[in-house]
């Protein structure tokens, strides 16, 4: 077998591989590694691969580190059909296998369907070429699938009850909709009608849907949304409510949010608020800290203390002037000019500025450790005011002496037991 590596288009034509001979059955190897076989024929700065008897690829030259000549597989493939036995359909079903492994699909496919000419029921071939078994009988993926009443949709076969019970559910879910909007947002009997047809609902089912709302409505909807989970409790509401009493932009809907938070008054409120505490947006570590005082849980306390940095950033003096800047004609200056055949002179005014009022110096209060304070006295009954070293010092003397009491009420319980 010969190699051509390729240098340049002159290399390549001693090597005999343009003119008339141009043509070659080659295995042609790329720089990145990998192999295309067929033939090669170039044309000027790439090479045209002939890989089946209707399919080429075209490379380019500088794309291609070698040419190694031999006999195209697609060559190989006609002399061995050329070879079996009409009637061997395992020399045919081997055939079939290699040239598919050399990706000649078109060839793979005629020498399967040779095989079934011969064996009609021979299952390698069968399979290849798209056909299932159906009882007695071999059909089409597709025909398998519609007999059973089945539809392809989203890359899958899908049974038809499926389909339209799909549909059934996007049609209810949009009734379900319609009522919560008609609720929040109508008077009289069709917002009576709207909250019987929610109160008919399974309890999960009405509160999936309001979740939803939560995100998606608009404000009123949301405000409802708000008001029908807190009458009803629903625990599954709570990191959603206490996300929008931090993250909403609306004051009234982060109030109606917190309501709705009392009002659900779960034991575990207060730490769906905790995460919010080490946010990189200010506002948001504020309402979270602040909201923390409304549903005081002494397991807060840790997470303060270790967030407690983040107030301290980002301060300085801060200086506020009030005052007037007046302007006024200083002085003026002769200014010389023309067109080439005259002669001005202006004056030129100078502008002269004086500005005067009072200047107010002041530390920039750090609202956000001040509401971190509030909360933590809030929830602990202590005051140490803005010593956080006070306040690390007792939690770390509280933390040891609750850890102590449950070691022996737990060492208690094994020996009663």
């Amino acid at each position: 077998m010969r190699t051509v590596v390729l240098g340049s288009l002159s290399a390549l034509l001693v090597a005999g591989i343009g003119g008339r001979d141009s043509v070659r059955a080659d295995v042609v190897t790329l720089r990145t590694g990998q192999q295309v076989e067929g033939k090669a024929t170039v044309e000027g700065e790439r090479i045209r691969v002939r890989i089946g008897e209707d399919r080429e690829v075209f490379l380019r030259k500088g794309d291609v580190q070698s040419i190694e000549s031999g006999p195209a597989p697609f060559e190989i493939y006609r002399e061995r059909w050329e070879e079996i036995p009409a009637g061997d359909a395992k020399g045919f079903l081997a055939l079939a296998k290699w040239a598919a492994e050399r990706g000649l699909t078109a060839e793979a496919g005629a020498a399967y369907r040779k095989v079934l000419e011969i064996e009609p029921d021979q299952a390698d071939a069968r399979k290849e070429l798209g056909f299932v078994r159906d009882g007695d009988e071999w059909v089409t993926v597709s025909e398998y699938h519609r007999r059973r009443g089945e539809v392809y949709e989203g890359g899958r076969w899908v049974a038809r009850e499926e389909i339209e019970a799909r549909k059934q559910a996007a049609q209810h879910a949009a009734e379900v909709k319609r009522a919560i909007d008609r609720a929040a947002s109508r008077t009289g009997k069709a917002q009576e009608e709207a909250l019987a047809f929610l109160s008919s609902l399974p309890p999960e089912e009405e509160s999936a849907a309001l979740l939803k709302a939560l995100s998606s409505g608009s404000t009123r909807v949301k405000r409802f949304a708000m008001q029908r989970l807190a009458e009803r409790k629903t625990e599954r509401a709570v990191p959603l409510l206490a996300e929008r009493v931090i993250k909403d932009s609306n004051p009234e809907m982060r109030r109606s949010a917190l309501l709705a938070l009392h009002e659900i008054n779960h034991p575990d409120t207060a730490l769906a608020f905790i995460p919010a505490l080490s946010s990189s947006a200010e506002g948001e570590r504020i309402r979270a800290a602040r909201s923390l005082a409304y549903f005081p849980d002494r397991r807060a306390v840790g997470p303060i203390l270790k967030t407690f940095h983040y107030s301290w950033t980002g301060f300085a003096r801060g200086y506020v002037m009030v005052g007037v800047t007046q302007a006024y004609i200083s002085d003026y200056e002769l200014v010389s000019g023309g067109t080439g055949w005259t002669l001005t002179e202006v004056a030129d005014p100078v502008i002269g500025y004086a500005t005067y009022g009072v200047v107010f110096d002041a530390d920039v209060r750090r609202v956000e450790a001040t509401v971190r304070i509030v909360t933590l006295e809030a929830i602990t009954g202590k005051h140490f005011g803005a010593n956080l070293d006070s306040w690390v010092a007792w939690w770390e003397l509280e933390s040891a002496a609750e850890k102590e009491r449950k070691g022996g009420a737990e060492a208690k319980e094994e020996k009663e037991a």
